[in-house]
């Protein structure tokens, strides 16, 4: 195979279900609540904010569930 093109994919703004939430407190770590981040990264550092907590994640914390 050959690769014949390659594209850029944008980041999504929100992403829901995949990351844990590294704040001990959040009511995602207690109740069965399904985790929701929004992107909130700039052209220095990626990182997104859990809408339940406020808690903001840096890329290289991130937690998969």
């Amino acid at each position: 195979f050959m690769v014949k093109e390659k594209k850029e994919v944008p980041e999504p703004r929100e992403i829901n279900s995949i990351l844990k939430c590294n704040n001990s407190r959040c009511i995602t770590n207690s109740e069965n609540v399904k985790t929701k981040f929004l992107n909130e990264s700039d052209n220095s550092e990626r990182k997104y904010r859990c809408v339940y907590c406020e808690k903001v994640i840096k890329y290289a914390d991130i937690v998969l569930k």
